[in-house]
């Protein structure tokens, strides 16, 4: 809107694009726009000038989806003179590592400048599993417990040892969880067990399951 408050009666020169009094920058070009208050017989008339200037907005980059393990680089628009981003940060550029909104807010030299990015990640490559197939649970410090290795983001685990005649002898939902090689309190024989286990894991921006299976050797 044309700022202030003229008394009725006058009239815009040139006229506005919509309601008189508001600016329509779509429509309405920048310049100079004259508020003009004709004479009567009891008043004298005045003209009252207002500039209007325009300034596109700058926007940061549209959102996006990278793989994990990348690193997205967000830069302010060299049109802000001052900022800072939702984080705190006051850098011209911040990097990205994890999910999220990242919100910019600044000024520029009219206007008040505020945009946002949705930053999303999906995973790009299958987790590599790894499964020791020994161990020795004799507490001498070094191999004793023994459980599956599975260094990515997963949404569910299930694994489960079994002895040679199909007993359940171990079993965990999380693969930080370790084998002790004791079955019900008691040290589990030597020889050789058999595993089973299966994951879900976001996988190309969908929940997929594995599954995998082998044997562990328990000596000692």
């Amino acid at each position: 809107m044309l700022k202030g408050s003229p008394d009725p009666g006058g009239r815009w020169e040139p006229k506005p694009s919509i309601a008189p009094g508001y600016f329509d920058p779509s429509q309405d070009s920048a310049g100079v726009y004259a508020y003009i208050f004709s004479p009567t017989s009891e008043c004298l008339g005045d003209t009252a000038f207002v500039t209007v200037a325009l300034e596109n907005p700058p926007v940061l980059r549209s959102d996006t989806t990278l793989c994990y393990e990348k690193t997205l680089h967000i830069e302010r628009p060299a049109e802000l003179l001052s900022w800072e981003w939702s984080n705190g940060s006051q850098q011209s550029i911040i990097n990205v590592t994890e999910p999220g909104i990242y919100t910019l807010k600044g000024t520029t030299e009219h206007c008040i400048f505020e945009d946002s990015i949705e930053v999303s990640f999906i995973t790009c490559k299958v987790c590599n599993l790894f499964v020791p197939n020994v161990f020795s649970p004799n507490d001498d410090g070094n191999n004793d417990v023994w459980n599956a290795f599975l260094p990515c983001r997963w949404l569910h685990f299930r694994v489960e040892v079994y002895d040679r005649w199909g007993s359940l002898v171990f079993q965990a939902d999380d693969p930080d969880t370790t084998w002790d090689g004791r079955v019900r309190g008691k040290d589990a024989q030597t020889g050789v067990y058999v595993w089973r286990l299966e994951w879900d894991a976001e996988y190309l921006g969908e929940r997929q399951r594995w599954h995998a299976k082998g044997d562990v050797t328990v000596v000692r």
